[in-house]
């Protein structure tokens, strides 16, 4: 294990264009693996790999503009990255979308197109939209209230013990007949992540 032989590489390859290496030491400039922790330098790596297309360099650099880590805080352009990553159908950026849309933060506010992203990611297996889902479902924000949708949603998230699932889905067994908890469960038992799509 040589770190720093590690560290020379990528950046030979990262400098002949390979998003890959780039995104890689963004990703250790970031956590400061090997190298001290250093956001500006994360930020010049994965804008370079994400003006290649690269999704994970999309991700996290709209992540660095939603927090100001290394750069400017802006939240239209940490909209703009998650928008381009969250096309291409990476979960974690179709979920963090979504928070900025539900919020307003560099868009327009709009509940209804929050969970459609929350969803596309939930789609996915990715647990905290999944709990995500059950909340919208279970208030009716941004999508007609159903409890017994809610449910279903709020025992996959507990499934992967997701934070708060498990009392949610409590809570809303307490409101529904014995019927629709038998059915949601049934389908919670048979549901499969959506693979491989935008």
């Amino acid at each position: 294990k040589d770190i720093s032989e590690a560290w020379r590489l990528f950046q030979l390859s990262a400098a002949q264009g390979n998003a890959q290496a780039q995104f890689r030491l963004g990703v250790r400039s970031a956590e400061g693996w090997g190298v001290q922790q250093d956001f500006v330098e994360a930020s010049k790596w994965y804008q370079r790999a994400a003006d290649q297309g690269d999704t994970r360099a999309e991700s996290n650099i709209a992540t660095l503009y939603e927090d100001g880590f290394g750069v400017q805080q802006d939240y239209k352009v940490a909209v703009h990255y998650y928008s381009l990553a969250a096309a291409n159908g990476y979960a974690p950026a179709q979920y963090n979308l979504a928070q900025l849309v539900e919020k307003g933060k560099g868009t327009k506010r709009d509940l209804a197109e929050a969970f459609r992203w929350y969803k596309r990611a939930a789609d996915k297996g990715f647990a905290p939209a999944q709990n995500k889902v059950s909340e919208m479902f279970a208030r009716g924000d941004g999508v007609v209230k159903n409890p017994e949708q809610a449910y279903f949603w709020s025992r996959l998230a507990a499934k992967q013990n997701e934070k708060n699932a498990e009392r949610r889905s409590a809570a809303l067994a307490a409101a529904l007949t014995p019927d629709a908890i038998a059915r949601a469960q049934k389908s919670a038992g048979e549901w499969k992540p959506v693979v491989a799509t935008k």
